[in-house]
């Protein structure tokens, strides 16, 4: 349980995503914003560290997967996810996008080993009504394109799952989280330059960067890390579908969108399936 709870943890931090980026990033380059969002993660876990007076500590043998991980998720699985947002619209980049659950999952059981469990993906199958439900019939338009792009973000996300499972074996999760968000800015900044740096310094790059990068890549990264260091990839990756759900609450709060009937019915079948999940 301590996994679930973990992994619904980083969900919920990761449910400020959408609003606080669609509220404060608008019109900023979307790789150089993550650049931004991985320099406040770097610099919201080096005050922790320096607080708590530890250092990161990562075997070296564990560097290649951590850079996977990074590449595979907040790099080209994010810059996939935004090309689909644009496209078809956030709801269904969102439904489709968080697919990389059963991704994630299926290469957990053929891949690693993972024992199938019935709770587990009846659970997932569940949750995923859930969002489909929320999200369905909000009049977004369905383009092969953009669901190419939002598939790609669901493949690229579940494998970054898998790399970070993988690199548990080299450390422990707060260093795995800041070592993983110091390779995402260094790949960034090689490619745009000191754009995230003037992003990250700018008043609305403070904002969303500290929230969707300090708290979501940051504290939820390094919370989703030891889930999966804990209770493996198939029962971590189940939780973190909160976020979606939650997701139309926090954009009422924040930008204004409309909650209906559909959002609260969806979000209480995602949490009866994440429930259901994690009786396994």
């Amino acid at each position: 349980m301590e996994a679930v709870f973990l992994a619904a943890m980083a969900g919920v931090l990761w449910s400020l995503n959408p609003p606080v980026i669609k509220r404060f990033a608008g019109g900023m380059d979307p790789v150089a914003f993550n650049g931004a969002r991985g320099i406040y993660a770097v610099l919201v876990l080096t005050l922790y560290m320096l607080v708590k007076g530890v250092a990161p500590s990562v075997r070296p043998e564990g560097l290649a997967l951590i850079y996977l991980s990074a590449l595979l998720g907040p790099v080209l699985g994010d810059i996939f996810y935004i090309k689909a947002i644009v496209s078809i619209g956030g709801g269904n980049a969102i439904t489709i996008g968080y697919l990389y659950i059963f991704v994630a999952q299926l290469i957990g059981i053929y891949v690693l080993g993972e024992k199938p469990d019935a709770h587990l993906l009846i659970g997932s199958l569940v949750a995923f009504t859930g969002i489909y439900l929320i999200y369905n019939g909000g009049g977004e338009s369905i383009r092969g394109r953009g669901v190419a792009y939002a598939l790609a973000a669901a493949v690229l996300w579940g494998m970054s799952a898998v790399c970070s499972k993988l690199a548990t074996q080299y450390g422990d999760a707060l260093s795995l989280g800041f070592t993983r968000n110091v390779f995402l800015v260094l790949s960034i900044v090689l490619v745009r330059g000191l754009l995230p740096a003037r992003y990250a310094l700018s008043r609305n790059g403070f904002i969303a960067g500290f929230i969707t990068g300090g708290l979501s890549f940051g504290v939820g990264m390094v919370l989703f890390i030891e889930a999966l260091a804990t209770g493996g990839v198939s029962l971590a990756v189940l939780p973190t579908i909160i976020a979606p759900a939650l997701a139309r609450f926090t954009s009422r709060i924040i930008a204004g969108e409309v909650v209906g009937w559909r959002s609260i019915a969806g979000t209480l079948v995602t949490v009866a399936g994440i429930a259901l999940g994690s009786l396994g």
